[in-house]
């Protein structure tokens, strides 16, 4: 559970203390103000006024009057608490940490949890994972659930506090009568919690279904955060079926908020604007913007890696894969991925064990990668386990053992991951490591569709097509082709170009097949650029037939080592069209295809070689 995702939506909503164990300030005697009504905390224990939602207040105005409640009262902590909140709205980060010291040093566990929360984002005091820490176990030990809650946090990642995942869940459960309690009541910081809680299964059974209903009544009120974490779960189809579109309404709601704040310097808003350009939430993809955001929180991220927060580290390791609002440096990657790996932080011990995989920043090193996937996949990491029965079942990096992919893949399944349910469906359909069963493959395809899994539509899209496990169903093949295909999968545009063109459960359609085909061929599809190298030669969904065009796009395929094209390459330039006739190369490309088998390449290769002898 990322330590920022459970500090953003505390810093900016500031939820109430409970009052499970006695408040250790004096009682406060001051009457209730205007100061009250503009600026109390939602479920502070100690208000005396309703509260407010910190994205909805007027800090303007709760300043002015807070101000002038504070000279009138100034021994009064809620006071002081409720002006350090104004100040904070208005994105005066060093007055407010200084009145919620005041208010902090007096008891006030409200307080005290906030600055704690300052002390994490290096807001008006210098960043200090151990001192915030420090005020979150303060406000803990007088019984308040919010800081029972962000100091379980800390323990579950080793941030301020030495890692203690035992430490982490007694503190989540202690605060989780409160979070429920005060959610129940309607306070949005509590109900993001329980979202985050259901979400990840800490303190409680992993419901992502509960986790929804919870990030919903936060984003109903409109808590910026519950919308944006409502928003992830539509696009990662988590809890609800999956669905871009409703994806894209709650992130667009989020931005003016997430704009804000981040204009007023606050890291963490920083960073999730810089996530919502880079990946196109709610908005246009922008990397460029992605990268300045990212950049003005480097300071800010790299301190908190420096002072050992796994998470940080997890952060700049993906900014210098990527090169957002850094220079590219695969290296540099490695470097701080390894450093969150080793203090057990799953997530970036599955993207280390990517590096090592592909050879990014590292030499390639398919054990290493297995090593590392291992060690996210015994924490329960479902990417770590469907990775892990990837390597099992190719045999990369371990010995080639269908059966342990399986039992890999059926980890990560009970998990709901839906790249685990296609890759069982695919061990279903070809019998490995299970007895062949085309049904059961079926449903674990479905399932993994009905979340949006891209791969999993193609070949379910196939099983209707041939007929394998369902009734022969070409009208629902094409449906669930078009659904990948929509997403960009490549073999699904080309399959679907391959049905246009031969007529297959539609009306034959050159110029559709064309256009399937030239998206599939865009993205480096072999069997796409291959037809349209055809359909240029042949002129047909074409306006004109077009040999160089044929050949430029035989290259492309021929060039990834496709026998078919390399053949058919060589007959161009064999025969002189679209090329300058060439009988060398002609042999050239016919040797490779031959070198694959190829029977037509094989013959032509012969005829030019008796040609030559004669």
């Amino acid at each position: 559970m990322p330590k920022t995702f459970l500090c953003l939506l505390l810093l900016f909503v500031l939820a109430g203390c409970d009052r499970q164990g006695p408040q250790r300030h004096a009682q406060d005697t001051s009457p209730r103000t205007d100061c009250d009504v503009l600026a109390a905390a939602p479920f502070d224990p100690d208000r005396k006024a309703g509260g407010v939602l910190f994205e909805k207040m007027d800090a303007a105005r709760a300043l002015d009057a807070c101000r002038a409640a504070t000279t009138q009262y100034p021994d009064s902590p809620r006071l002081r608490f409720q002006l350090g909140r104004a100040y904070q709205r208005g994105g005066n980060f060093a007055d407010a940490a200084e009145e919620y010291r005041k208010a902090a040093e007096a008891g006030y566990a409200t307080a005290q949890n906030c600055l704690g929360i300052l002390y994490g984002g290096g807001l008006g005091v210098a960043q200090d994972a151990a001192q915030e820490a420090a005020w979150y176990r303060k406000a803990a030990d007088q019984g308040a659930g919010i800081g029972q809650y962000n100091l379980g946090v800390m323990y579950d990642m080793g941030c301020g506090v030495e890692r203690d995942s035992a430490r982490a869940f007694s503190l989540f459960r202690k605060a989780l009568p409160w979070l429920r309690k005060a959610a129940a009541q309607g306070d949005a910081a509590s109900q993001i919690s329980l979202g985050s809680l259901y979400s990840h299964g800490h303190g409680v059974e992993k419901d992502t279904t509960q986790a929804v209903a919870w990030y919903r009544k936060a984003a109903d009120q409109g808590s910026a955060y519950g919308q944006y974490f409502l928003g992830l779960m539509y696009e990662a189809g988590h809890g609800v079926t999956k669905d871009d579109a409703q994806a894209d309404v709650w992130f667009r709601k989020a931005i003016p908020w997430f704009r804000e704040a981040a204009g007023q310097g606050d890291p963490y808003a920083q960073l999730h604007l810089g996530c919502m350009y880079a990946y196109g939430r709610g908005m246009e993809k922008d990397t460029a913007q992605a990268g300045v955001w990212f950049q003005k929180a480097f300071s800010w991220l790299r301190k908190a890696a420096d002072q050992g927060d796994p998470y940080a580290q997890d952060y700049l390791g993906a900014m210098y894969r990527h090169g957002y609002g850094v220079e590219k440096d695969e290296a540099q990657a490695v470097v701080w991925y390894r450093k969150a790996a080793e203090q057990g932080y799953a997530v970036a011990q599955v993207l280390l064990g990517s590096m090592y995989s592909h050879g990014e920043g590292v030499k390639k090193d398919e054990a290493l990668a297995v090593g590392w996937y291992f060690r996210a996949a015994e924490q329960g990491d479902a990417a770590a386990q469907n990775n892990l029965g990837a390597m099992y079942t190719e045999g990369r990096g371990v010995s080639q053992d269908y059966a342990q992919a399986v039992s890999w893949y059926r980890k990560a399944t009970d998990q709901g991951d839906a790249h685990a349910q296609d890759h069982l469906g695919f061990m279903y359909s070809h019998g490995h490591g299970v007895k062949k069963n085309e049904t059961l493959a079926v449903q674990w395809y479905r399932k993994a569709a009905e979340q949006g899994n891209a791969a999993a539509q193609a070949n379910l899209g196939a099983m209707y097509e041939q007929g394998r496990g369902v009734p022969q169903d070409y009208a629902q093949a094409i449906a669930w082709y078009r659904k990948a295909a929509d997403q960009g999968e490549a073999l699904a545009q080309y399959i679907l170009g391959d049905m246009h063109e031969q007529g297959r459960g539609m009306p034959r359609n050159d110029v559709q097949a064309f256009a399937w085909y030239r998206k599939a061929a865009d993205q480096g599809n072999v069997y796409a650029q291959n037809a349209l190298g055809l359909m240029f030669q042949q002129g047909r969904g074409v306006f004109l037939q077009d040999y160089a065009q044929a050949v430029d796009w035989y290259r492309k395929a021929a060039e990834q080592g496709y026998a078919a094209s390399q053949y058919l390459l060589g007959s161009m330039y064999e025969m002189g069209h679209g090329v300058e006739k060439d009988l060398a190369q002609a042999a050239e490309w016919y040797r490779k295809a031959a070198a694959q088998g190829y029977s037509l390449a094989q013959q032509k290769l012969r005829a030019l070689e008796n040609a030559q002898h004669q």
